[in-house]
């Protein structure tokens, strides 16, 4: 069943006439490999949040739809209902909603539009309520991260950091002037990097032919930014940067045009390719298992030919696994008792893959395989261990060759092998 009244109080149960076109086939039509769609079909979802619905007490995923505001899906039964609002239309999210962040424990969200940003929260009353914060921008809010510092917000031309949400907002600088992308391109996402102690903005070429982008790092407070310039040697990201994730370890993840790479926070400089690469534009991307095992995270990629999972620790290979075919902008994923749900969204509404399905059997459809078998080298931490630094490495490794994996077979101490 689909539940919307009971969350409000009775001055508030007023339901909108357009609100039974942009909830459809809530246990809706199935495709291959057991994807069901939730709701909103025939609506284009840009962006998904996990969080917890604070006023029930449940973990819920949040849907934000264009011109009609956000929603709330519980993971254990599907039911839906939206994030509350006040009577006046304008007082919620306006315009195209392309980011979405869920923060202070579900107590606030804060939604980027073309219209600008939006924020909604319990402290502001007995119910959230929708307000624009005083975020002072004209451009499209791309993306938005927060810590325990500071709010960043970025839109295709700059960055924008606040201490809450409905503070004041001040454009970032690097000290010599305003935070802006390199020439002929445009800010795309941006997220906060626990291990690196800040935050992270990528940035894509305007032309979107993939001739390459860059990625930022700011300062906890966001107050101070840097380039990064690739270490001679490293692998260097390609492509443009279309997402940004970071895990709990050490390690953060960048979604390109050509494939996912990654680097670790006391080596900026270098990123590393995930060997097999996915090579085609990776819109947004999640992160699941991380633990401080040293073990790479899981990671799932939303792209516009579907979503594929990386796993090293469900798939001997770690081979990339394309687990729906559809257009993806955004993928989430939900641990309901130690199972996961994986959500996804499309331009034809929100799907997901049932808990019941463990992720290791899902259907292979059309995988993409890499050119050429080589024998790649990576530590513990996910690292590639790239020729010029394999002969002076200490430690427990990885060796790949093709699909097989061999962990622990060697390590290497002072050049000398040893079991």
């Amino acid at each position: 069943m689909i539940h919307f009244l009971h969350l409000f109080p009775l001055p508030y149960r007023k339901i909108p006439v357009w609100l039974p076109v942009a909830i459809v086939a809530v246990y809706g039509t199935a495709v291959s490999g057991g994807w069901e769609r939730v709701g909103f079909a025939g609506k284009e979802i840009r962006a998904l949040a996990v969080g917890r619905d604070i006023l029930r007490d449940r973990q819920v995923v949040y849907v934000p739809v264009d011109d009609s505001g956000v929603f709330m899906i519980s993971g254990p039964d599907d039911s839906m209902y939206q994030f509350s609002f006040q009577d006046s239309p304008e007082d919620r999210p306006a315009g195209n909603i392309h980011s979405l962040l869920v923060v202070e424990d579900g107590a606030t969200v804060l939604a980027g539009s073309d219209s600008g940003l939006y924020g909604a929260s319990i402290y502001f009353s007995s119910i959230p309520l929708w307000k624009k914060t005083p975020l002072n921008c004209t451009e499209t809010v791309i993306g938005i991260a927060e810590n325990d510092s500071a709010v960043c917000a970025v839109t295709g031309s700059g960055v924008y950091r606040s201490k809450s949400a409905f503070g004041t907002w001040w454009p970032c600088s690097t000290g010599s002037g305003p935070v802006r992308p390199a020439f002929g391109s445009v800010f795309t996402s941006i997220t906060s990097w626990p291990a690196g102690v800040g935050f992270a903005a990528g940035a894509a070429a305007t032309v979107g032919d993939g001739s390459g982008g860059n990625v930022i790092f700011g300062s906890k407070n966001g107050r101070e930014w840097k380039g990064n310039n690739c270490i001679p040697g490293c692998t260097c990201s390609e492509g443009d940067v279309y997402s940004l994730a970071a895990d709990t370890f050490i390690t953060i993840y960048a979604g390109t045009s050509k494939g996912v790479f990654h680097g670790v926070d006391f080596d900026t400089g270098c990123w590393h390719e995930r060997t097999p690469q996915l090579e085609m534009p990776i819109r947004d991307m999640c992160l699941a298992r991380m633990n401080t095992s040293g073990m790479p995270p899981d990671i799932y990629a939303a792209t516009d030919s579907g979503v594929y999972l990386k796993s090293v620790q469900t798939t001997a290979s770690g081979a990339w696994n394309r687990l729906f075919t559809m257009k993806t902008f955004a993928v989430e994923i939900m641990n309901v008792s130690d199972e996961y749900i994986i959500y996804a969204a499309t331009a034809d509404g929100v799907w997901k893959y049932d808990k019941s399905t463990p992720v290791v059997r899902m259907k292979n459809m059309g995988i993409p395989q890499p050119a050429a078998e080589r024998i790649v080298m990576y530590s513990l931490d996910g690292r590639v261990l790239q020729q010029n630094v394999r002969r002076r490495y200490r430690g427990v490794y990885f060796t790949q060759s093709g699909k097989r994996i061999r962990s622990n077979v060697a390590g290497l101490y002072n050049g000398k092998k040893y079991k």
